[in-house]
């Protein structure tokens, strides 16, 4: 479900590192750059543990074209020898991103603390940072395993809830495949393949040809999980129903409406309606252009219940011909490649149909209760994004950390789906977003807004820890 969350396209380039190779608008020179312009993320989280296969994002500050240099990144302690290297792409947030990643294998390595020099070529600036390995755990109850049905191959990690809630999982998961594939009338002939996650990443699913599912006990997130499985079984299999170009906005519509809602089940016209009221409605022209880049419960509320009206208007067959109908055209403008197909399936341009589809909207009495819900969600889940860009910048859909699960798997590597930060700023914040979760599922849209408010206020005065530098 997700912005992050479903998404087979966003997470399938995000695993190629491909999804923000094009430049970017306003970069300007490199030459007033220094040390303290380049943040640099560790996988997995810190503490670090012998053991650990550890990767290393770095980011430019925004704004600067980084994108003909390296990092490289050298062990000087005890010894010298080069770690890896790798180079500057574009990224969001209009800064470029290095990943070395799995570079450093602490197998073997005594439990100390090491100096790591990062070296930005050819530009000439270094510094270093020194991180601390922890002795690893005994006995660790923690590996891959996997568990077979009909439809499915379910990956998870022994000793968390995936694995003790198993067998009420799987029958669930068969069923929301079945419902899917009959929805869709289409069957994935392989098997699909599901990761159930223990830490939580972007708004807790993302889908490519696997299907990556945040799965733990007391999530901030409080989403109903059959929805969420339900949204991204649709990307899954819609994948797989292929097109030569499905625009995102309507791969993320056709997963909001085939559930029935975004989070939760929900009247989607309804709450659409009130999005033009409150006047968070985007024009279609624009919605459907850099369309991640809208307020996200917003953007996939009016998606969603554009298919909805789309089907209904059209009908099933005659919407999915002109869906599997769509064609990429030059600068890779969604807007005018479906304002294409819409001529040629309807006989009307994309400004007709948005002019149709908002005064169906208008039509549509206004229920105040799904007014203020609106509202609630939308601050909500935009709460959720900040703490993660503040405090777990690695679970921001954006910016998501998720190394390919076939090679994790393959490899045995757990520790980077392990949220070891355990400080209490994160847990105080983190128990307070459950608690405005619960404020949204009562309806209680007062008390839940003031407690975001709160959270608000105390993200400004948080920031990451930051690592001895010099």
């Amino acid at each position: 479900m997700i912005r992050l969350s479903h998404w087979a396209v966003i997470f399938s380039l995000l695993l190629q590192g491909t999804l923000f190779q094009t430049p970017l608008p306003g970069i300007t020179s490199v030459l007033s750059l220094d040390q303290a312009d380049f943040e640099v993320r560790i996988h997995p989280d810190q503490p670090l543990q012998v053991g650990d296969q550890v990767s290393f994002e770095i980011f430019s500050r925004p704004g600067f074209n980084v994108g003909n240099n390296r990092v490289s990144v050298d062990e000087i302690s005890p010894i010298k020898k080069n770690i890896g290297l790798g180079d500057f792409n574009s990224g969001a947030d209009n800064r470029f991103r290095a990943v070395l990643q799995w570079v450093w294998d602490t197998r073997g390595l005594a439990a100390e603390t090491y100096t790591l020099q990062f070296s930005v070529i050819p530009l000439g600036i270094q510094w270093q940072q020194m991180l601390e390995l922890k002795a690893a755990p005994l006995n660790s109850p923690y590996q891959w395993a996997q568990a077979d049905s009909d439809c499915c191959t379910v990956h998870y990690i022994t000793g968390t809830a995936a694995e003790r809630d198993l067998n009420t999982l799987m029958p669930e998961i068969d069923n929301q495949v079945r419902l899917v594939e009959n929805q869709l009338g289409h069957t994935v002939a392989a098997k699909i393949e599901i990761e159930l996650l223990p830490r939580i990443v972007g708004q807790g699913g993302f889908t490519s040809d696997e299907i990556l599912l945040s799965y733990l006990d007391n999530s901030y997130l409080d989403e109903n999980l059959l929805s969420v499985l339900h949204h991204e079984l649709v990307h899954r299999v819609d994948l797989d129903m292929g097109g030569d170009y499905r625009p995102l906005s309507l791969i993320e519509g056709l997963a909001v409406y085939m559930t029935g809602g975004h989070y939760h089940p929900e009247p989607l016209g309804r709450r659409a309606a009130a999005l033009v009221e409150i006047g968070a409605y985007v024009p279609l022209m624009n919605l459907v252009n850099e369309f991640y880049n809208w307020q996200h419960e917003a953007g996939y509320l009016e998606a969603g219940a554009l298919v909805e009206y789309m089907v209904n208007t059209w009908g099933w067959t005659a919407y999915n011909q002109f869906y599997r109908d769509i064609h990429p055209v030059e600068a890779g403008n969604d807007a005018e490649a479906i304002n294409r197909a819409l001529t040629v399936h309807f006989g009307l341009s994309l400004r007709q149909l948005d002019d149709r589809y908002r005064g169906y909207l208008e039509s549509i009495p206004i229920i105040p209760a799904l007014r203020d819900d609106i509202l609630l969600t939308t601050n909500l889940f935009d709460t959720i994004r900040e703490y993660q860009q503040v405090r777990d910048p690695s679970a921001y859909f954006q910016e998501v950390w998720l190394p390919d699960p076939r090679q994790m798997r393959k490899q045995g590597i757990i520790a980077d789906y392990f949220p070891r930060d355990g400080s209490p700023a994160n847990t105080g914040i983190e128990a307070e977003l459950v608690r405005a979760g619960i404020d949204w599922d009562k309806g209680d849209y007062a008390a839940g807004l003031k407690k975001l408010q709160a959270i608000q206020k105390q993200l400004k005065q948080t920031a990451l820890p930051v690592l001895p530098v010099w």
